[in-house]
């Protein structure tokens, strides 16, 4: 894994060395505010960069998926059990019970497919981006204050902040969807 660009805050006056990661090899990789985490093939993880909330410190499980948010990260272990570290402020790092397929975080919330494919979001709902439609979905991805989906014919959908226009998607079918802090592709 090679990373680029500042390895400090905003202001630069902390150094957090989220670009610097361990000599490790990976299968995914999941990047959050100043931390950054990623899986080993065998299912182990490793985290770097700031742990000042306990976001780079993974239990130790062995992961299926692995998604950092700002300052708190989950993980599907490989019984499909959900398991969050890190800042719970708005309860981000207690997820629900249930076997789960597919998980996503954002700024402080973090949205999950179960088995059926239905959503479950917990934490900030301060723009409604933890409060998903109903509906079978087949991928997530969570932005900064907003979610979005693909149902199960590829429809995109998302829900929560929408000042630019990050929660209103085009018509359309498609394979993927990824969501950014105030935009999202599909």
């Amino acid at each position: 894994v090679s990373c680029w660009g500042s390895s400090s805050n905003n202001e630069e006056t902390l150094m957090y060395n989220q670009t610097t990661p361990p000599s490790d090899l990976f299968i995914d990789l999941s990047l959050g505010d100043f931390h950054s985490c990623g899986l080993h093939d065998d299912g182990s993880s490793s985290c770097w960069g700031d742990d000042f909330f306990g976001q780079s410190s993974p239990p130790d499980v062995y992961f299926l998926e692995i998604a950092a948010g700002a300052i708190h990260t989950c993980g599907i272990d490989d019984l499909n059990q959900l398991h969050c570290w890190g800042d719970n402020q708005y309860g981000q790092s207690i997820p629900p019970a249930g076997t789960f397929t597919n998980i996503s975080s954002g700024r402080h919330h973090s949205c999950a497919l179960d088995a059926a494919g239905e959503i479950h979001c917990w934490g900030d709902n301060q723009y409604g981006q933890s409060t998903p439609p109903t509906g079978i979905f087949t991928n997530i991805s969570s932005g900064d204050t907003h979610t979005c989906a693909l149902d199960i014919l590829g429809a995109p959908t998302c829900w929560g902040f929408n000042g630019y226009g990050q929660a209103s998607p085009p018509s359309g079918t498609f394979i993927e969807i990824q969501s950014g802090n105030n935009y999202s592709c599909a």
